[in-house]
Order: structure tokens, then C-alpha cells, then sequence
């Protein structure tokens, strides 16, 4: 008998799209994502948008021009607020919407405006962009679904101390009960830095003081023992166990007193962090475990309102290669 011979390609693309159902087929299967630089030179020559600009770009007496061609590419010069100088590279009409959608959905987790805007104009620039955008994610299907974050009211301005290293001050914080995945973890035991305000989340089943304990352990191997600790008035941080866990690491612990996000920050980010969970699993896979690594690498990767920077920069010093990255 003749064996039956196996695809293992076929085999290998089915498990990998279960792995990472976000980067799936929308953006390795995009035609942008396989475009060559040939490809996309010759769209930017094809636009009669572009070619006013090419011309002003190639002029150099011109000084009404922001543009420059450079390996006969177009691109927009660029200096952000932190002031870095960076080539924006400038997209045809032909690739816009296509590019907003890797830049929002999937992958990107369907951040805000704001957010989505920031990820995309580190790379990319077309004239009106900002506006294309702003109107790609107020008319996105799932977004509208989920809604907006609830927490309208901003906090009152207070003059708080300035932390000059990263992970001596930490915020932490168990969230709601959120649908019980196969696992049977239901809670998320979620930490913030004050400084660089990175965050992290680990799974648990329950809210029991030794479950916190081991849950600060994994938080705590990766970013060390912190000086300070904020937590709110929940019994499981409040416990003889946790006390006695953190005064043995010399780590001093301060309570909120109160449900407000000014209070504790991390509650904030609890509702961020719940939010793309919901988004993510209309989109990809009902389990919201799986997709938790995911969302934590999106809350990592972009700008930070109150930094200006993203948590990644202030903590590695870089910026790390994201999905729209492969675009470039």
C-alpha cells in the first residue's frame, strides 16, 4: 500500500493561523504587504496627486515643500514634538484604505484616533491622512459594537512626584470577571509603571492572597522588586500573606482609598485592556486568554498620552518591529 503523503505546508499554515488568528489573513495575505518597491514607485509616479510633489520635492531652490524624493521615492520630512527627525513615506491613493485597515483592525487591536494615528504617521504620510483616518476608525463596524470606554470625566490636575526610574513605582490592580475561558483563569491580576507606564497582566482563576502572590512573582521576575506598590482596598491585596510577602521584599504599599481612576491609573487601564479583549474576540477568537499577549504588545507599542513616548522606547530604548512595520 502506498502511504498517504501529507501536506505538512498545508498542515503548518492551518496550526499558525490558530496561533495568530490577528495576523492572519488581512495582513500577510494583503496585496500591500507583497508589494515590491518597484510596485509601489511606480503607483507614487502613476498619481496625479503626487506628481505636484514629486516636481517641488526635485526642485531644491523650492522652499514651500516639506517633501523629498530620496532613492526616487517620495517621502515627507518629519519632526515630531520629542524632536526626531524621521522620512515619512508618502502612499498613493491606491493603498490608503488597505494600509488604515492593517493600521487599525486585527493586529492593531482598534485603538482610538488618536493612537492609530500615532502608529501610522511614525512610518507613513499622504496629504489629508489625519482626516482619512479619524474617519476609517469612527465608521469601524466593531468598534461601534463594543463602544466607546465609559470613563469621560478627566481627572483634576496635581502636582505628583517625578519618577526617574522605571519600575520603582507600580500600580496594580484585579480586574471584573471576564468570560471563563477552557483554562478556568477569569480574572486578570494587571500592573502598571508609573513612570514609563508599561503594563503587564497575568490570568488567574480567583482572587485568592496566595494566587496574588505567585501572580507578583511572575510580574516581578521580569521587571524586579519595586519600591512602592499602589493597590485599592480589595482583601486579597490587603491579606496577612500579601502584607507579610511584600514587607519581606522591603516593598512599601500604599492604598487608594476610593474608585477613581486618578486615584489608582491602572483602573483606567483595565478599561483599555477590557476593551480590546471584547474587540478582539468579535474579531478573532472567542478566547480571551489567547489574545491577551496581543493587546498587552499593542498597549506597549503606542504612544503614551502622558509620556510622549511609547512604553517600549522608555523602557528598551527602541522601538519595537511592529505588524505595519512589514509594510515598510
Amino acid at each position: 500500500m502506498i502511504p498517504e503523503i501529507k501536506d505538512n505546508n498545508v498542515e503548518s499554515s492551518n496550526e499558525l493561523d490558530n496561533i495568530l488568528p490577528l495576523v492572519g489573513p488581512d495582513i500577510l495575505k494583503s496585496n500591500i504587504v507583497k508589494l515590491s518597491r518597484k510596485e509601489f514607485l511606480d503607483e507614487q509616479k502613476k498619481s496625479a496627486e503626487l506628481k505636484k510633489l514629486f516636481e517641488e520635492a526635485k526642485n531644491e531652490s523650492s522652499k514651500k515643500t516639506n517633501h523629498i524624493v530620496d532613492d526616487n521615492l517620495l517621502f515627507f520630512k518629519k519632526e515630531d514634538k520629542n524632536g526626531t527627525k524621521r522620512k515619512l513615506l508618502v502612499v498613493p491613493e491606491k493603498y490608503r484604505e488597505n494600509l488604515m485597515t492593517i493600521g487599525h483592525e486585527g493586529a492593531a487591536a482598534h485603538l482610538g484616533v488618536t493612537k492609530t494615528k500615532n502608529a501610522l504617521f511614525k512610518t507613513f504620510y499622504w496629504a489629508n491622512c489625519f482626516s482619512d483616518i479619524e474617519n476609517a476608525v469612527k465608521t469601524c463596524d466593531k468598534c461601534q459594537r463594543v463602544g466607546k470606554p465609559q470613563d469621560k470625566k478627566k481627572a483634576p490636575l496635581k502636582i505628583v512626584p517625578v519618577i526617574t526610574e522605571i519600575f520603582t513605582k507600580i500600580n496594580i490592580d484585579a480586574s471584573e470577571p471576564l468570560p471563563k475561558p477552557p483554562s478556568g483563569n477569569k480574572y486578570t491580576i494587571t500592573t502598571l509603571c508609573m513612570s514609563s507606564k508599561y503594563p503587564d497582566a497575568i490570568p488567574v482563576a480567583n482572587l485568592c492572597s496566595t494566587t496574588i502572590v505567585n501572580a507578583l512573582l511572575q510580574i516581578f521576575s521580569r521587571i524586579g522588586f519595586p519600591r512602592e506598590l499602589q493597590t485599592d482596598q480589595g482583601t486579597s491585596f490587603m491579606s496577612a500573606l500579601t502584607t507579610e510577602f511584600l514587607e519581606k521584599f522591603r516593598v512599601k504599599v500604599v492604598r487608594s482609598s476610593v474608585y477613581y481612576p486618578q486615584c489608582n491609573p491602572v483602573k483606567k487601564m483595565h478599561r483599555t485592556l477590557e476593551r480590546i479583549l471584547r474587540v478582539l474576540c468579535l474579531e478573532a477568537l472567542p478566547d480571551w486568554e489567547k489574545i491577551l499577549p496581543q493587546a498587552l504588545f499593542v498597549l506597549r507599542t503606542v504612544i503614551h498620552d502622558s509620556t510622549g513616548f511609547s512604553p517600549e522606547e522608555l523602557v528598551h530604548g527602541k522601538n519595537l518591529r511592529t505588524p505595519v512595520m512589514l509594510l515598510y
